[in-house]
């Protein structure tokens, strides 16, 4: 997307969210955005490594 076409579009960009980044041409947010999804699953994986550590603990994980 060029400059142009960024501004013209940003008030409807910044509807989706508190900040919006122009990262060059089309593409450019692949990279952004393959590193996001590795720091989520790293998330996922964090939880479920300390919720087996409660577990392993004796101590209650969960509430009914």
């Amino acid at each position: 997307m060029d400059p142009f076409a960024f501004e013209k579009a940003r008030p409807a960009l910044d509807l989706l969210g508190t900040e919006t980044i122009h990262l060059g041409p089309s593409g450019s947010g692949a990279m952004p955005k393959l590193i996001d999804k590795f720091l989520c699953g790293a998330q996922v994986a964090a939880l479920a490594e300390a919720i087996a550590a409660i577990k392993r603990s004796g101590l209650v994980a969960f509430r009914d």
